[in-house]
Order: structure tokens, then sequence, then C-alpha cells
């Protein structure tokens, strides 16, 4: 029993590095850079524009310069070892990412939840009403209903 649980973790944790590498190096396939878009955003507004130097030292900043295998191993390790998911820019400021998810994490368990709680209200009486009252109109318009639900896009 303990092998199976622990083949089951090991394998969740494989799909969870395999599944954030391939989000992480799609993210990446964009051609550019943060300090890229920045150098373009400034050419935009007609501000002073980076020097060749500054561009350099936000690179070396930011770790851009180690390649996506050494940018991935730098986020992956980050998250792992000291639970750091990194910073993101909202407006021009760097906010850190903890501080996001913490923002957001409640409404999302809540949205959930209630999710959740909504689905069964509905699925255990149609359940129960389709297994007293099998091959009945009212099992064949909600099995009708289901499926379609289930062949409708999620977006």
């Amino acid at each position: 029993m303990t092998a199976y649980i622990t083949r089951r973790i090991l394998l969740a944790a494989l799909t969870l590095f395999f599944v954030s590498f391939i989000s992480f190096t799609i993210i990446k396939l964009p051609a550019g850079d943060y300090v890229d878009r920045l150098v373009d955003a400034r050419e935009f507004a007609r501000s002073r524009p980076l020097t060749i130097a500054e561009e350099r030292e936000l690179r070396e900043y930011y770790g851009l310069n180690s390649g996506t295998m050494g940018q991935y191993w730098g986020w992956i390790t980050g998250i792992v070892l000291r639970g750091d998911f990194g910073h993101s820019w909202r407006e021009n400021v760097k906010v850190d990412m903890n501080t996001i998810i913490r923002e957001r994490l409640p409404l999302t368990i809540g949205l959930g939840v209630g999710t959740i709680v909504i689905t069964w209200v509905f699925a255990i009486p149609i359940g129960i009403y389709s297994a007293v009252r099998q091959h009945s109109v009212g099992d064949y318009t909600f099995t009708f209903l289901g499926f379609t639900g289930l062949a409708v896009p999620d977006f």
C-alpha cells in the first residue's frame, strides 16, 4: 500500500513538473523578453531610451541571460525550496506573486466550493429521479440535457 501511494505521489509530482515545464516553454516562445518590451514601450512613449549597458544590467538582474532552461530551473527551485512564485508587473509596478495569490485564493476557493454545492443540489435529485423512473420522459429529458451540457465547450 505504501509503495502504491509513493508511486502515485511521484507520478503526480512528475506530471506537475511536466505541465509546468511545457507552460513555461510556451510562455517563452514569443520573440523578445521583458527588457525588449520595456525598450519598445519607451520608444513608443518617446521617453529616454535605455542604453546598451542598462539593457544588459536589466537582463542580468532578471536572469534573462541564463537561457530558457536556466530560467526555468531558477523559477521551479524558487517555488519548491522557498515557496517563491516570483514577481509580476502590474502597471509597471513590481508585485510579488505570493501577494497576488493570497489576494485571489479565497475567491477562487469560494467559487469552486459554490460550484460544487450548486452541482450537487441539482445532480443528486435528478440522479435519484432518473434512477427511480428509468426510461421515462423525464429521465430521457434530463439525460439529453446532461449530454448537451457535456458537449458544450467550457470556455
